[in-house]
């Protein structure tokens, strides 16, 4: 949904554009507002964020296929015990998958802990992991 100050900048944007004396000053007004609206629909599109906290909430986000190519899944702070995660999703060149902790280093493994992970294009980061033989 647009903001209310979006009407204004595009306005001043406008009235800047008008103001160039680069050839047909229409064509480039045209050309910039439909590029201006391609950005608007791409920006529709963007990944999502996904918050987990356990190897529940991971697969069922998995299996029910809800992560897609560019999404960014976020384990809570914490410190968790016997996490046995299994990541097996494919992002794509132009759009990885990560798999973060929501603050590096704040998301802390114990026990039995493992993330196994399958797919292409997959970024795992800031996980600790502690006392992996108790």
């Amino acid at each position: 949904m647009p903001r209310a100050n979006q009407g204004w900048r595009l306005s001043k944007f406008m009235r800047c554009l008008n103001s160039l004396s680069i050839g047909s000053r229409r064509g480039l007004s045209l050309g910039l507002l439909g590029l201006l609206g391609l950005c608007g629909a791409a920006g529709a599109l963007r990944a999502a964020e996904h918050i987990v906290s356990s190897k529940e909430d991971i697969r069922s986000l998995t299996e029910a296929g809800t992560i897609k190519p560019g999404d960014v899944v976020i384990w809570r702070v914490g410190e968790y015990e016997d996490q046995n995660i299994n990541f097996n999703v494919s992002g794509t060149a132009e759009a990885r998958i990560t798999l973060r902790a929501e603050t590096p280093g704040g998301v802390t493994f114990k026990g039995k802990s493992f993330i196994k992970y399958g797919g292409d294009y997959l970024t795992v980061d800031g996980f600790r992991f502690f006392n992996g033989d108790d």
